[in-house]
């Protein structure tokens, strides 16, 4: 732990993240906001990847905002570029398909 940064070794032995979720109780357990925190990888300065995951939610009204919201659209939020945005994108498309090749069997 750097001096200063208020995190003690309970805090961070203690915190459970959703990496850490998904690996002990699956990835059906996490919700909208931690699953999209995944998929971003990281915050950015001063923004943690849950609350900007959590803000993207809100402001775009949910996952079905998100949906129809465009590449372009995801990269112009505040602490979003393209490369998260196409990611973003990525996994909205591979859902998708997985919910289309489920609908053929």
């Amino acid at each position: 732990m750097e001096p200063g940064s208020g995190m003690t070794t309970e805090t961070t032995t203690t915190w459970t993240g959703p990496r850490e979720r998904a690996a002990e109780a699956g990835v059906e357990c996490l919700g909208d906001a931690e699953l999209l925190a995944l998929v971003l990888g990281t915050g950015c300065t001063g923004v943690p990847v849950g609350v900007l995951a959590a803000t993207l939610l809100e402001e775009h009204g949910g996952v079905g905002g998100l949906v129809r919201s465009g590449i372009g659209e995801l990269a112009g939020a505040p602490g979003m570029g393209a490369a998260k945005a196409t990611r973003v994108a990525a996994a909205i498309e591979l859902g998708r398909r997985v919910t289309f090749a489920a609908s053929l069997d």
